[in-house]
């Protein structure tokens, strides 16, 4: 009876399991939107609260926050968004008619290196300019894609103020409604829920807040020392401030080398002056800061995770692939403890 019991549980479980996977497939478009409502609600949640124990009521509440957030993070999105779309359509066009190699032969003539035997035997040329011209096209496309919705933006702007307001509504309800479907004894569900309450503050208060100044300070030195695009160089610069190890000198390095050549030694030597100290000084302090604060993940967890996210949300799955995959490792290890300990 009880092995009867057991396969149609097994069968109910893998019934709605698949359920489940067509209900993704089917929202795959708006999954972007989704996961943006839930951590604008998550961030908002404490003015809501706030705004609720005063007002006495809830769905205005809900409202007034949702207006606080459009002005706070929508509307300056939405301008930023603008800004980078002119900005790496210009960058772009600038790239096709920059004769890098010459620059580069340049340079190093006036150093005293003979350069023409080595381009030469190495035609790299072609291949370097090539490589340039579809990173700035790579990244132009992943701007529009990412910046997440202009396809259907006003659609998929409704979409997330839903789920938001939705998620503020309901939030102890959806969590008990969450928890109620973990096979795990009580400990071990409480467990499951601080680690999850802490992997979230952390990538998005500590991973998030790190890229925003990284970003921010990467941009305001482009700009100083004459880097066309700065605002779009910042954003990418404060998206490789979440790569492991590397970080932000996968930008400012190559930066400097190119304002090098094409520029001024000054210029470019300033950048990389600006970055050795200013820029990655910050970058320690910020970390040590905040990350004492939320707590840290694993290097292989947020490079795995970008690799994951990137390709499904865009610019937005630098904060969501690690977020995700975190999770998942989390659950992992609560199933182990549970079960096999």
């Amino acid at each position: 009876m009880k092995r009867g019991v057991s396969q149609k549980k097994i069968v109910f479980s893998l019934f709605i399991l698949a359920a489940f996977i067509l209900i993704i497939i089917a929202l795959k478009s708006f999954l972007t939107a989704i996961f943006s409502g839930l951590i604008l609600a998550y961030l908002f949640y404490p003015v809501f609260d706030k705004i609720k124990r005063k007002a006495k009521n809830e769905t205005f509440s809900a409202l007034v926050t949702i207006a606080i957030s459009l002005i706070v993070i929508i509307l300056p999105f939405a301008l930023l968004s603008s800004i980078l779309a002119a900005e790496s359509v210009s960058l772009y066009d600038q790239v096709q008619e920059t004769d890098l190699i010459s620059g580069l032969k340049d340079y190093m003539a006036n150093k005293g290196f003979s350069s023409e035997s080595f381009f030469e035997d190495i035609n790299i040329q072609s291949s370097l300019q090539d490589l340039i011209k579809n990173s700035v096209l790579y990244l132009t496309k992943s701007i529009r894609s990412v910046l997440g919705f202009l396809s259907n933006f006003i659609l998929n702007l409704f979409v997330v103020f839903i789920v938001m307001f939705f998620a503020m509504l309901d939030k102890g309800k959806f969590i008990e409604f969450i928890e109620s479907f973990f096979p795990f004894s009580k400990k071990n569900r409480e467990r499951l829920k601080d680690r999850c309450t802490s992997i979230v503050k952390t990538v998005v208060y500590g991973i998030g807040l790190v890229a925003v100044i990284q970003g921010t300070l990467g941009a305001i030195g482009f700009y100083i020392f004459g880097l066309e695009g700065a605002a779009l160089w910042g954003l990418v610069m404060g998206l490789c401030s979440i790569v492991p190890i590397l970080g932000t000198a996968l930008v400012w390095v190559p930066a400097g080398i190119y304002l090098l050549v094409t520029k001024s030694v000054a210029a470019g030597i300033g950048l990389l002056a600006y970055g050795a100290i200013i820029i990655s000084y910050s970058d320690n302090i910020s970390r040590m800061k905040l990350f004492s604060s939320f707590g840290k993940i694993h290097p292989l967890v947020t490079l795995f995770g970008i690799l994951m996210g990137v390709p499904y949300f865009g610019i937005l799955g630098f904060i969501l692939g690690p977020l995700l995959l975190a999770l998942f490792v989390i659950l992992l290890h609560i199933f182990h403890k549970e079960y096999f300990v």
